[in-house]
């Protein structure tokens, strides 16, 4: 990729970033002058701030950036100056006095020739990693790597003035009124339904770059709980990878590959083909697998059970007498799962004290609903039981009522429907017995009202 459209795609998502609150560090403003030729784009050090959280992109040394720091200036005049003082010194035929008077002016101007000035920004001073391997971005906080990954060199494209408006808009879900001015259009999905189909392919590079700002942008959010913000906690997670690695097999197969010691134009001994015929055979994808994601000497090849759809037959002819001789031997793909152990870093949420009201002695009791509870069953035993006529039936139902104060009325009714004793019913204007209710009041004995 070109190098101007990787920086194009980087000051793109640093306006993104600015956009939704995000400390830019090391922007630098776009300085080119048509007017004298002069091409000085703008351009983004990769480096953006937010809760504490640091996003690097696109570094790959570690680093230090923002504070106050020295910014020295070299003069080219005055190195012109010190060149031909150094050329007169020099010089056989030089007088002592001029050679005397060059080395004294040398002494002086080495003095100018580099000017330092401290510069004092607005940003406070943050240390920063390289990106990890394989990786063009990466999110750290408090010096642990967090999230890393790929995928920024492709927004150079966005840089138009109207999708470039749209970075900002879009995030806030506003609409803005040019798209009413030039295309008649009132939100952001008719906007998307109306475009023609060359914008196509703009509108995806735009959904691409917001769901990467989104991204970025909840890894970096924090949570308050009482007071103490979310801690990152290091988890070590294992992750079972499946590839297929090849092994010489004795009886013929789908597969085969050249024998080592032999050699065929543009075939290495790496390669593992599917037969179709014996005219047809397709290449199959492999590649180099490191288990431990670093580049080790023990890594192996692993292939893909299918060709590709594109991949193009090869014209490789395979015969019996070939096979038989060895130059070509068959293989089968053997599964091969790998375990990988890796770091992540995960937020942990402090516990919120429990800000719900303690438990009356009546809800204590509602949640027990225990079998045996003296203080309802001698509250049971205490009341009288008289004769209820129910007018659906005409059918005359035993019902108890308790003169004494019930202090929880609604865990003592809960308690004798539990427990198939009774139930209350407003139109007796007592408690309905049931079958157990009447066995442990033992109606006989009791004297009926």
């Amino acid at each position: 990729m070109y190098y101007g459209d990787q920086r194009a795609s980087l000051v793109n998502i640093s306006k993104g970033l600015k956009s939704l609150g995000w400390s830019i560090y090391g922007f630098h403003e776009d300085q080119s002058d048509m007017m004298v030729d002069y091409y000085h784009p703008a351009s983004w050090d990769g480096v953006a701030v937010k809760n504490g959280y640091i996003l690097v992109v696109d570094c790959y040394i570690n680093g230090e950036i923002g504070g106050d720091f020295i910014q020295s200036s070299y003069d080219p005049k005055i190195s012109k100056k010190i060149q031909k003082l150094q050329a007169l010194a020099n010089c056989p035929s030089a007088a002592d006095g001029e050679r005397e008077n060059a080395l004294a002016q040398i002494e002086k101007l080495d003095k100018k020739l580099v000017k330092e000035v401290t510069i004092t920004t607005d940003l406070p001073k943050v240390t920063f990693q390289k990106n990890p391997p394989h990786a063009k971005w990466h999110i750290e906080k408090d010096g642990n790597i967090i999230a890393k990954g790929n995928g920024v060199y492709s927004f150079s494209g966005i840089n138009t003035w109207r999708e470039e408006t749209l970075i900002y808009d879009k995030q806030e879900n506003n609409i803005m009124e040019y798209l009413k001015r030039y295309w008649n259009i009132d939100n952001w999905d008719n906007f998307i339904k109306n475009r023609n189909e060359e914008k196509k392919g703009s509108i995806k590079i735009l959904d691409k770059f917001f769901n990467l700002l989104t991204k970025w942008d909840n890894l970096a959010q924090i949570k308050l709980g009482d007071g103490e913000e979310d801690k990152l906690i290091k988890k070590i997670i294992e992750e079972k990878k499946v590839y297929y690695v090849q092994e010489p097999s004795e009886t013929p197969t789908s597969y085969i590959k050249l024998n080592k010691g032999w050699k065929a134009s543009g075939v290495f001994h790496s390669d593992v083909y599917k037969i179709y015929d014996k005219f047809n055979v397709k290449k199959l994808t492999l590649k180099y697998i490191y288990p431990d994601d670093t580049k080790s000497n023990e890594g192996f090849y692993s292939y893909k059970l299918e060709p590709r759809k594109n991949t193009k037959f090869a014209n490789i002819y395979i015969t019996k007498e070939k096979i038989e001789k060895g130059i070509w031997v068959y293989v089968k793909l053997v599964k091969k799962v790998v375990t990988i152990k890796k770091e992540v870093w995960v937020k942990k949420t402090p516990k919120k004290e429990n800000t719900k009201p303690q438990q009356t002695q009546k809800s204590k009791i509602i949640n027990s609903e225990l079998d045996e509870n003296q203080e309802f069953i001698d509250l049971f035993k205490s009341g009288e039981i008289k004769d209820f006529v129910r007018t659906d039936n005409g059918s005359i139902e035993k019902v108890l009522v308790i003169k004494e104060k019930i202090n929880d009325f609604k865990s003592f009714n809960i308690y004798l429907n539990k427990n198939k004793l009774a139930y209350y019913s407003k139109f007796a204007r007592g408690f309905i017995l049931k079958e157990d209710g009447l066995k442990l009041l033992n109606i006989e004995e009791t004297k009926v009202a």
